[in-house]
């Protein structure tokens, strides 16, 4: 069923909609992704279908499970690797937070996470532009987290719910991981 779901930028740019605006109707989710109301409508009833959506009169709102977070999950992935890439100043960059655990609304930020050998005022400086640059491109507010291997141990001995939540929840999107 995913290669019906995904068979199209249009179902595509439908789903990354419903998926992150609830509720959401036939109109607004038409024009947002840029296609008629009879795709919308016949796409949306399809969500609803494959257990995605619920309807409730003319509102479709998401059903928030295992299988709606890992899709969400798998589309932010998607659609970042077209956007964000590492930094030559880098080792490793990924995502944490909502957006990797396929919670993300349309009201969330994205939170990225940047591997370096050492972090300095050109670093948090290039950090910043970055971050700028991203939220920019993306739409939405973007946080960098700045990490070496230091900061990830000093994190795993002064806030272990903190490291525990990020190292099960990130995704790396390119370069070296966090794992050790």
């Amino acid at each position: 069923m995913l290669s019906e779901l995904l068979s199209s930028e249009e179902r595509i740019r439908l789903l990354r909609y419903a998926l992150t605006t609830s509720p959401v109707t036939v109109t607004e989710a038409a024009r947002e992704a840029g296609v008629n109301k009879g795709l919308a409508s016949r796409y949306l009833a399809i969500l609803v279908g494959e257990g995605y959506l619920e309807r409730e009169g003319r509102d479709f709102s998401v059903i928030d499970g295992a299988k709606t977070r890992s899709l969400k999950a798998f589309l932010n992935v998607v659609a970042l690797e077209e956007r964000v890439s590492l930094p030559e100043w880098a080792i490793g960059i990924g995502l944490y937070g909502s957006w990797s655990a396929g919670t993300n609304t349309s009201e969330s930020d994205l939170d990225l996470w940047l591997l370096v050998e050492e972090i300095g005022p050109d670093t948090e400086l290039e950090a910043a532009r970055l971050e700028r640059d991203l939220s920019a491109a993306i739409g939405c507010e973007v946080t960098i987290l700045l990490l070496t291997r230091d900061k990830l141990a000093s994190l795993r001995e002064e806030d272990l719910p903190f490291y525990i939540g990020l190292m099960r929840e990130t995704k790396t999107l390119a370069g070296e991981c966090l794992e050790p």
